[in-house]
């Protein structure tokens, strides 16, 4: 991707406002190196700091001027709310006083032009988005009057449509965090996997410079001045990292799952045009608004990865053989729940003629099913109900609970690592954790002539704690074998520390 430095206050400004077409991928640029007429078009960007570090947009629920007393509502990621989980839903939750703000107008220093309370989370979840609304202290009219700027809610523009993403990464040279621009370009919406998480319709672009903090930026269209998106999660920087981990999201295709290397993605946000009143109050889930009112069935774990009949040389933590699916509540007398079963890009959790018969809810919330056999991806989409009549099923399948599992049997990708350091008395030696390639470890070690790495007696598991080898003892022959999350075994690491 082309890599262009050009100066903020002569092409952006034209590409900004103009919407003159954008290289993709141009390197950010500090918002408070930008003229006024450019910081005041991105003045409703800010960087929020709550849970974590993250960046916000200030939104208009409808045109014209709001009400004087219409409160002022944020979007950002639900991860930047403390809410990690795939399947619960945080509806109208007091934030504690002091504990969130946004800082908008970041100065080259680090200090904001206007620095606003977080009052409330008004909705917020991980399950099939990534997305909250906070309600902050003061409301919008005063904010637009102090200069902040507002954006309405759009539909993702096409692909290839110059876009601009505004947002508070974190600096790479020690320096103040800060707004920057990057402008790029928009890519088609797509679902991900990520860890345990599934997203469904995410706007993808290609924006440079996305690092932790940039998550909540907002993505907007610079021809019409719209929010069209969020930014929640990049494979900027995941080289190396297994597909669909953590931080190195999964495209789902017809042909299965694959990540794209430097892509970024992002919630689309248009969906929360119909849940305001009159009074630009945010009403949340029911009747035009159309999130999920988090009333459906979730789950607290699951078997995630496994290579069923696997197991490490001492037979410790052997890989697990079922689903182990741990159901939360029935919180809402949700006592039937009907499941679907298939491969990424060939199940559509959303189609009701999918999901086989009803199944009741185990009474201790433990559902076990089997794992399948075949390698790869798998899915298992659960939707529940209090009462079996079409329109609850037709409701509950609008929001379904998406578990996913890798039948992994693959060695690990990287190899075993030890971090020695030398003492008076010999070395202290401990292997490197890699998950989810190297997650756990078994080790011996003993004369050299006499100590076999290749024969698996004697191994014993690593429990996290360095093991000092005595100077006296050497030379020691040191054996090590690493096993990612499924159990799978890399090749003996043979080591011999005090060779003469």
């Amino acid at each position: 991707m082309p890599r262009l430095t050009r100066t903020i206050g002569t092409w952006l400004l034209l590409t900004l406002l103009l919407a003159t077409p954008a290289l993709a991928a141009d390197p950010s640029t500090p918002l408070a190196d930008a003229d006024d007429e450019v910081r005041a078009v991105y003045a409703g960007a800010g960087l929020l700091d709550a849970a974590g570090t993250c960046s916000a947009v200030l939104i208009r629920p409808a045109a014209g001027d709001p009400p004087a007393d219409a409160p002022a509502y944020a979007l950002t990621n639900g991860h930047c709310v403390d809410l990690f989980d795939a399947t619960t839903v945080r509806r109208d939750s007091t934030v504690e006083p002091g504990s969130a703000t946004i800082s908008f107008g970041v100065r080259a220093d680090g200090t904001p032009e206007r620095q606003v309370a977080v009052t409330h989370v008004r909705w917020a979840t991980m399950k099939g988005t990534d997305l909250a609304v906070v309600e902050l202290a003061e409301p919008l009219a005063d904010l637009l009057g102090a200069g902040l700027r507002a954006y309405p809610l759009a539909d993702p523009p096409s692909p290839g449509t110059p876009v601009v993403v505004v947002g508070g990464p974190a600096p790479i040279d020690g320096g103040d965090r800060v707004l920057r621009l990057a402008a790029c370009t928009a890519g088609a919406s797509v679902d991900l996997f990520e860890r345990h998480w599934t997203w469904f319709g995410f706007p993808a672009n290609d924006c440079a410079d996305i690092r932790p903090g940039s998550s909540g930026s907002p993505v907007l269209d610079p021809a019409t001045g719209a929010l069209v998106g969020l930014v929640n999660t990049t494979t900027q920087g995941s080289e190396g990292t297994s597909d669909c981990a953590m931080g190195r999201p999964c495209e789902v295709t017809a042909e299965g799952l694959a990540s794209v290397p430097d892509a970024v993605y992002g919630p689309a946000v248009r969906l929360l045009a119909g849940c305001f009143d009159a009074s630009w109050t945010f009403t949340g889930p029911g009747a035009d608004c159309p999130l999920d009112p988090g009333d459906g069935i979730g789950a607290v774990s699951w078997t995630m990865t496994a290579n069923p009949g696997a197991t490490t040389i001492t037979g410790d933590f052997p890989s697990p053989s079922t689903w182990a699916i741990a159901l939360t509540g029935p919180p809402t007398g949700l006592t039937r729940m009907r499941l679907a079963t298939g491969r990424p890009g060939a199940l559509d959790c959303h189609d009701l003629a999918a999901y086989g018969p009803l199944v009741v809810v185990p009474e201790d919330g433990l559902y076990d099913p089997p794992l399948p056999t075949e390698g790869g991806s798998h899915l298992t989409c659960l939707i529940g109900v209090a009462r079996d009549e079409p329109d609850a099923w037709a409701a509950a399948v609008r929001f379904p609970m998406v578990l996913r599992v890798d039948i992994d049997r693959i060695p690990p990708l990287v190899p075993v690592e030890l971090s020695v350091r030398e003492l008076p008395e010999g070395w202290m030696v401990e292997p490197v954790f890699q998950p989810p390639e190297l997650s756990l470890f078994d080790w011996k070690w003993g004369p050299p002539d006499t100590t076999d790495c290749a024969d698996p007696t004697d191994y014993t598991p690593y429990r996290r704690f360095p093991m000092t080898l005595e100077r006296a003892d050497a030379p020691i022959r040191l054996c090590v074998v690493g096993y990612d999350d499924a159990n799978n075994a890399t090749p003996p690491l043979d080591r011999v520390l005090g060779d003469p």
